[in-house]
């Protein structure tokens, strides 16, 4: 198991923080045999005093046919997403509407794909600022990773919604 040693923490903003391996991953070598390929690891930020090990599972699924294009409402919320539509009308003016649809969500389809790596970009800057100020001492390193939590909560919700 990697990720943060202790899994268990009480009293983080006191003078006496207790830190404890609590938590183990146990798995039976039948079912190791099955999956062959795991990660099992502590996660860095969690609202309990235990910290959650997440199990990650890497199997290979074949998909049958490609991914239908989806338009997400919250969209609307983004001001390039108009913009986007409207040169996509625009610039293809002489296409047929189905091809200006066509032409459209795959631009969409791209845009909210670059959204999403956007998210995952800041999630892994607060993921890696969480690990750097876990377990300081520091009362301005305590604050920074308090920041970098509560920072990494809201972009989960954000992300939920996209």
């Amino acid at each position: 198991m990697s990720g943060y040693k202790f899994t268990w923490e009480n009293g983080r903003d006191l003078d006496s923080w207790v830190k404890e391996k609590l938590d183990q991953f146990l798995v039976l070598s039948s079912w190791r045999s099955k999956f062959l390929h795991f990660i099992a690891y502590s996660l860095e930020v969690t609202s309990s005093d235990h910290l959650s090990i997440y199990l990650e599972l890497k199997v290979f699924v074949p998909r049958r046919q490609a991914c239908l294009f989806r338009y997400e409402n919250l969209w609307n919320r983004e001001p390039d997403c108009r913009r986007l539509v409207e040169e996509c009308c625009l610039d293809n003016s002489s296409l047929d509407v189905l091809a200006k649809l066509q032409k459209c969500s795959s631009v969409l389809d791209s845009w909210g794909q670059s959204l999403r790596n956007l998210f995952k970009a800041d999630i892994d800057n607060c993921k890696r600022d969480m690990k750097l100020y876990h377990g300081a001492s520091d009362l301005v390193y305590k604050n920074q990773f308090l920041a970098a939590k509560n920072h990494f909560f809201e972009l989960l919700t954000q992300k939920d919604m996209y």
